[in-house]
């Protein structure tokens, strides 16, 4: 749904009203990507100067209608993302006006979102980077580093906005960082995408740069703008680690239109670099765990569930790739099918997809789901597609007492549905989820083509054994061997559907014998 707030202001309209429209117009698409818990608004407006009474009064007009989306959004459980002002405005005074709109981001945990474009390198009009006898975007702090004009400029907004105010508690993301036209750049440099600035970065001798790409050779034809434009952007991300409330930065364009192709970054060295390079989050091997909301604690054991539940009691994530679309709960692995699989093919299993995965927790959940959802507990674990898909969670355990009967239990919801208004109708297939809880004899049992029999399963249970919209349990019991066991809950669809969610209530692994067991099983992946 597209709306010119310029034209919405003008015509009369009230802001929260207009705020309320907006958003019930995207509900089908907000409840269609279960993912994405944030959302952008429509366009900023342009607003002019501040010396313009036209400005403040749409300025003040915008701050409503962004404060009212807030709270829409957040009576559905999600967040908002306020502003995406273009870079290098609005002008500073007018943000006097858009505080109504910060606080309520602040109360509602949204984000601030701004756009920082510049030309004929990310850092010109930051700090020292611009005409002698231009002013300086200085900062009371100096210590923080540099601000700017356009890049960089959020620390302007940060100090002499949202401090003053008292709103040190919300977050900055930044929408949108790339080479761009800009009207405040210095006539004697060229201005716009970073195709358009070949020629002029390869005579560019970068003297005087604040990094070392242009110092190692003198010669143009030896001189690679790709490898120039990473590390801008590696420059640029070094300013954003400085300053904790700025939560990223959405690189642009990767996969342009052929419109915007001299924008587009896709097939260049440039994302090899930044994704090869350790210090952009996500870009290591290894993936750290991502608290949502508290860190993790030691692992705790006890008879009642000999399981690692820091992930399902605390809240704590791994992530499968630098995405944060894929997500186990701490103390388990994740693994699924991409592609055809041998097995799955023999089953006139479709290609699976990639599905979507993260922990949820109360403040993540529409207050109409919380508990339905969450029934009492801290977390659910929610998986999302639209593709065919599989997946498995599963945990390795070591010492377990050896001939000690267990059971191994876990509650999912399966909502594969493919219509949900004017109420949501499941998929008339009961194959459309299945789930199958197993046990398996080792730490690293095969998927999805089992070699080893199972220890224990439940097999596959569809809809006819489990019906869609309501929580079942499935469970197994099993006498634990000596050596390490793997516990598994996996999930499938043969279908592409146009919503469908399963989610997950912590599973449990507890011995049969209470008073014969003792909690000293490690948990491992």
């Amino acid at each position: 749904m597209t709306l010119d707030l310029s034209d919405e202001a003008r015509s009369g309209a009230g802001p929260e009203g207009s705020a309320r429209l907006f958003v019930a117009g995207q509900r089908e698409l907000l409840l269609r990507h279960p993912q994405i818990t944030a959302w952008e608004g429509p366009l900023a407006p342009v607003l002019g100067a501040a010396t313009s009474p036209e400005a403040l009064r749409l300025m003040a007009w915008y701050a409503a209608f962004e404060a009212e989306r807030v709270r829409a959004l957040a009576d559905l459980g999600l967040r908002a993302v306020i502003g995406n002002f273009a870079s290098g405005g609005p002008d500073l005074k007018l943000w006097a006006a858009f505080v109504p709109a910060l606080d309520a981001a602040e109360d509602h945990a949204g984000l601030l979102g701004l756009q920082e474009h510049g030309a004929p390198w990310l850092w010109w009009l930051t700090g020292a980077f611009q005409p002698s006898d231009g002013p300086r975007p200085d900062l009371a702090t100096p210590a923080e580093g540099p601000a700017g004009w356009t890049t960089l400029r959020y620390r302007l907004v940060r100090e002499r906005v949202l401090r003053p105010n008292g709103l040190e508690r919300l977050s900055i993301v930044i929408t949108s960082v790339r080479l761009d036209r800009s009207t405040l750049n210095d006539p004697r440099y060229p201005t716009g995408p970073w195709r358009a600035l070949l020629d002029f970065w390869r005579l560019h001798d970068g003297a005087d740069d604040p990094i070392e790409a242009w110092r190692e050779s003198t010669d143009p034809e030896a001189r690679d703008p790709e490898r120039y434009l990473a590390e801008q952007l590696l420059w640029y991300d070094a300013e954003l680690q400085r300053d904790p409330e700025v939560l990223g930065a959405a690189v642009g364009i990767v996969g342009a239109d052929p419109e915007r192709a001299d924008y587009d970054l896709a097939g260049t060295s440039v994302c090899e670099r930044l994704y090869a390079n350790p210090g952009i989050a996500g870009s290591a091997a290894s993936f750290a765990p991502r608290v949502v909301p508290r860190g993790p604690e030691p692992i705790r054991l006890t008879r009642e569930n000999l399981l690692d539940r820091r992930g399902f009691d605390e809240g704590w994530i791994v992530d499968q790739g630098p995405t944060q679309e894929l997500a186990a709960p701490l103390g388990w692995r994740l693994r699924h099918v991409s592609g055809i699989a041998d097995r799955l093919a023999e089953d006139g299993f479709p290609a699976c997809g990639r599905p979507f995965a993260t922990l949820l927790g109360s403040p993540d959940l529409r207050p109409l789901d919380r508990e339905r959802l969450l029934g009492g507990t801290p977390f659910v674990w929610r998986v999302a597609a639209r593709t065919p898909f599989h997946l498995a969670l599963e945990q390795t355990l070591t010492g377990l007492v050896p001939g000690l009967s267990h059971g191994f239990s876990v509650r999912v919801l399966a909502e594969p549905i493919v219509r949900e208004q004017p109420r949501a109708v499941y998929a008339p297939d009961l194959a459309a989820s299945e789930v199958r809880v197993s046990v398996w004899v080792g730490d690293a049992p095969s998927f999805p083509n089992a070699v080893e029999p199972a220890l224990a399963t439940t097999g596959w249970l569809g809809g006819a054994e489990r019906p869609f919209g309501r929580y079942g349990e499935w469970r197994v019991t099993f006498d634990s061997p000596a050596d390490p066991v793997t516990v598994r809950l996996e999930i499938r669809s043969r279908f592409a559907l146009p919503l469908a969610v399963w989610h997950i209530l912590a599973p449990q692994l507890v011995p049969l014998d209470v008073a014969a067991a003792e909690p000293t099983t490690q948990a491992a992946l």
